[in-house]
């Protein structure tokens, strides 16, 4: 007769070791995401924004091109989610080419710059079809765009 073994393991979390912050696990997870975030918010003030390298390091212990790709990957997932949550994750995106550079989450009182690219970012959301109506008017109700832009009826189905 065999008996299993359960091997219990301990929850996700954010270990600061030296001025670097680091994910037990490795792998992207939400709360730890939303922990780093705030993470931001709170000890940064004058880095709000979490660069995607950051992300990298902090969630995959490494800002490798793969891991830069892994983040970016899980950005639109992320963003989805933590709308169902009641939070808005703000995305910036490289000019250029339309990569992501970095991410916060949305404050409400942050400014008219923070307000701005909200809306450009919504804007981009609903050109590129990345996500569907009903998220788009969920989030310009969470940033307090409404009434919705014409033509987010058929904004797609992501």
């Amino acid at each position: 007769m065999s008996t299993a073994l359960t091997i219990a393991r301990p929850a996700p979390t954010l270990v600061t070791m030296g001025n670097r912050t680091f994910s037990t696990t490795g792998h992207w997870t939400l709360p730890l995401v939303v922990e780093h975030l705030k993470q931001h918010l709170a000890f940064s003030p004058r880095k709000k924004w979490c660069t995607v390298e950051c992300m990298a390091k902090t969630m995959f212990l490494r800002n490798g091109e793969d891991n830069r790709a892994r983040v970016r990957k899980a950005t639109a997932p992320t963003f989805k989610k933590l709308l169902k949550l009641g939070m808005f994750l703000a995305i910036e995106y490289n000019g250029s080419h339309g990569k992501i550079t970095a991410m916060k989450i949305y404050e409400v009182g942050g400014g008219t710059d923070e307000q701005k690219a909200a809306e450009e970012q919504l804007e981009r959301m609903r050109t590129h079809r990345e996500v569907s109506a009903e998220v788009l008017i969920q989030a310009r109700q969470l940033v307090s765009l409404l009434p919705a832009a014409p033509g987010d009826e058929g904004a797609g189905n992501a």
